[in-house]
């Protein structure tokens, strides 16, 4: 299989940004942000303890976080454009105090889920940049990422999970995507830049024709998380009243898929080590 070349994809503020201000980390509140990494599915409209609160999120767009007490809180996804009563895929996450956390809608080998990865707020040490990697590929069973001529990152992250964290000297890099425990190349990202102070999320998706990934910023220098939105002019709006700030509500750690997910469960994810 020939490696795909990706210049990286860096999701940035744009009009939804506006909507969401982050206070200071207080131990009553909690973050939480969307991301859109399934390219079967269209657009979709994001609902939190049911209120709409984005429109017409598009495949490798992101959400900036939202500040959210600590406790259980609902997330749906349905189709843009469709009633508040269709089917959606839903998902119940716990809120931890000081703590931020990505909800992702991410292929499946027959359809959509729905995935909970725990972001990482914390300060690398000085010179230095924080990454790890989500794995949202299900056709490709597991990955090890490399720097080009340099060493592993992270070895056999398993689909669909996120590595664990770990810390790089600040710089650009190209990144290699392998099939786990082999020479064979799947994807070359090219101009990463790892800010120093900032801890980063690269996210490894398949395109309409080729793999790519999408560079999320986590946090830079302190532990509030940045306002990041979604890129302009490609869709995502804010619903009525806004993306708000400290909403309330919800319902435990769990996952359940309504409409084609009928009954499937999925449990929260363990993060896979990093390389050693």
């Amino acid at each position: 299989m020939a490696a795909t070349t990706s210049t990286l994809v860096v999701a940035g503020t744009a009009p939804l940004a506006a909507a969401a201000v982050v206070p200071d980390a207080t131990p009553a509140t909690g973050w939480a942000r969307f991301g859109h990494f399934a390219p079967t599915k269209g657009a979709v409209d994001l609902y939190l303890d049911g209120n709409k609160v984005v429109d017409n999120v598009s495949f490798k767009q992101v959400t900036p976080y939202v500040a959210l007490t600590p406790g259980p809180h609902k997330f749906e996804l349905r189709d843009a454009g469709s009633a508040p009563t269709a089917p959606a895929i839903a998902v119940s996450v716990s809120i931890t105090a000081g703590m931020a956390e990505t909800v992702a809608g991410v292929s499946t080998h027959d359809g959509i889920t729905a995935e909970i990865y725990i972001d990482d707020l914390t300060s690398p040490p000085a010179g230095q940049a924080r990454i790890r990697v989500i794995h949202t590929l299900p056709d490709v069973q597991s990955v090890d990422v490399a720097i080009s001529g340099g060493a592993t990152l992270f070895s056999a992250l398993p689909f669909p999970q996120a590595s664990s964290y770990t810390d790089i000297a600040a710089g650009t890099y190209t990144l290699v995507v392998r099939q786990a425990g082999t020479t064979t190349p799947l994807l070359a990202i090219q101009g990463f830049k790892a800010q120093a102070g900032s801890v980063q999320s690269v996210v490894i998706v398949r395109g309409q024709t080729s793999l790519d990934a999408v560079a999320l910023t986590d946090a830079v220098g302190t532990q509030t998380p940045p306002t990041q939105g979604l890129p302009t002019g490609e869709g995502g709006t804010a619903g009525r009243g806004g993306w708000p700030v400290g909403w309330t509500a919800g319902a435990g750690v769990g996952l359940l898929a309504l409409g084609g997910f009928a009954g499937r469960r999925r449990r929260r994810l363990r993060q896979a080590p990093a390389a050693t």
